[in-house]
């Protein structure tokens, strides 16, 4: 027959009964038990989690998406047929990802370390492992994709300059991030490495992206000139189309509503 302890009385709540078997644990072995933590606890780890993880895509794609782009600038194709300004737009859109994405994982990633060391028992939250599978997971296909496609193409004999660097950059970037994300599984202190990685690969990117499309106001001054082409092409097939020259280039305007043709003619 089981002899009843004080604290599992009749009518004793359990909550009671676990808070006073918590306090016989910590007095006899001078351990104590970690506090039970909330749905709001939790709830808050998975938004922080999912917002690392969200923006952890955002840049390592945008940033692979950058590099493949430099190369393919550097080391054009003969068969491609290269668009300039659809070029220049995409890397611009890239390097926007990178700048705003990049900060925000970084501060956050920042702000879960500092909570798991100041409450270690956050590192058995079940968000946690979850979702660092999952990046696990995603980075590990990414990796075997990467490799399989090059042993494939090496197999094909057609291996190139401008495929083996695509190569390497999707395997330094996986890579990267599937090694400090196993690292943070095993507790291992990785951040401040791969932080310092991800800034000088992406900060190079950037700079090299910059030098490619140009600062804001020469992008300015060439979205200007593509429009005024746009323009002259217009008056170009507004002329043929006529049976006699006109007068003045507002007669041109008169015929075709929406044609600008002062900034064709270099007047705006």
């Amino acid at each position: 027959m089981v002899k009843r302890t004080s604290f599992e009385g009749d009518g004793c709540p359990i909550a009671r009964s676990l808070e006073a078997l918590g306090d016989w644990w910590s007095r006899s072995t001078g351990v104590a038990v970690p506090a039970r933590r909330g749905t709001a606890e939790s709830a808050r780890d998975a938004f922080l989690y999912l917002l690392a993880f969200s923006t952890l895509a955002t840049w390592a794609s945008a940033l692979g998406s950058l590099w493949f782009h430099l190369i393919e600038y550097w080391l054009p194709d003969a068969v491609a047929n290269p668009y300039y300004y659809s070029f220049r737009s995409t890397v611009t859109w890239q390097m926007a990802a990178i700048l705003v994405a990049l900060p925000i994982y970084l501060f956050v990633m920042r702000q879960i370390l500092r909570e798991t060391r100041s409450n270690p028992e956050r590192i058995e939250s079940g968000v946690r492992k979850w979702l660092t599978y999952i990046a696990l997971l995603v980075t590990a296909v990414a990796v075997v994709g990467d490799l399989v496609c090059f042993v494939d193409y090496f197999l094909k004999g057609e291996l190139t300059l401008r495929f083996v660097l695509k190569c390497a950059t999707v395997l330094a970037i996986c890579g990267s991030i599937f090694w400090y994300y196993l690292g943070f599984l095993r507790g291992q202190t990785r951040s401040d490495l791969f932080a310092v990685l991800a800034l000088a690969a992406a900060a190079a990117g950037f700079c090299f992206g910059l030098a490619v499309t140009g600062t804001p106001a020469a992008q300015r001054h060439l979205e200007a000139d593509n429009r005024r082409v746009q323009d002259l092409r217009a008056i170009a097939g507004t002329l043929g189309g006529m049976t006699s020259l006109p007068q003045s280039l507002a007669e041109v305007g008169a015929t075709r509503p929406g044609l600008r043709v002062t900034t064709a003619t270099g007047a705006s």
